[in-house]
């Protein structure tokens, strides 16, 4: 049911979304970082909530504010999802978290103590705020020029983070979005992180965990 549900929000998003498309692509980055940092214990641990729907349901309906032709359109994406009548599977609550992952996927960033979560106790919140972390980082790497980016695999070593992005060149620059969305991560996992190509070695001894496949493709 929770599937079902979510395709049908998905359906929506599709007729209120002007590039729906580049949407759905950002989403299965998404879901692969998340799957990356599940596989190395970072993520989804005792969640008061079923993350990974949240998070997938966030990135469809995160431009569904565009809608509106407004400048601060993730604010009235929050707005629109609100509204949202449950589908099958889902609650009114869960439409709740998935409006404030998508309303911080740009502009200010999801500080604990931001007026849209002092509402919810730390863990929950802690939990939004990763996802929202995430769907951020996602987006980012779809921001020029990094249009290419096909998948991200996340890989774990001592005190930092991996994330190899295919698509991604060695001489590319890292820009002012995917800048601040790395930092907004590494604020939040309290570990370094760096985003290489695939393929390119880190000069640096590396303990990895097995890197399970995601269904993201």
């Amino acid at each position: 049911m929770r599937s079902i549900g979510l395709a049908r929000l998905g359906e929506w998003a599709s007729f209120v979304t002007p590039d729906f498309p580049r949407v759905r692509r950002t989403a299965r980055l998404s879901l692969q970082l998340y799957d990356g940092l599940a596989n190395c214990g970072l993520i989804g641990k005792e969640s008061q909530i079923e993350e990974r729907f949240i998070l997938h349901a966030a990135a469809l309906l995160q431009e569904s504010g565009r809608f509106k032709r407004g400048k601060a359109y993730h604010k009235e994406s929050f707005r629109m999802i609100r509204k949202l009548s449950p589908p099958p599977g889902w609650t009114k609550k869960d439409l709740e978290f998935v409006a404030i992952v998508a309303r911080f996927h740009r502009r200010a960033l999801p500080y604990p103590d931001h007026e849209k979560l002092r509402a919810y106790e730390l863990p929950l919140r802690q939990s939004l705020i990763r996802l929202a972390a995430i769907l951020r980082l996602a987006n980012a790497f779809h921001a020029k020029p990094y249009r290419a980016i096909r998948r991200l695999q996340v890989e774990n070593g001592p005190g930092f983070l991996v994330i190899r992005a295919e698509g991604l060149r060695d001489r590319d620059p890292i820009n002012a979005n995917l800048s601040v969305a790395r930092r907004f991560m590494e604020f939040v996992f309290q570990r370094s992180i760096h985003i290489l190509a695939s393929g390119t070695r880190m000069m640096v001894p590396r303990i990895v965990r097995p890197v399970m496949r995601s269904d993201a493709a």
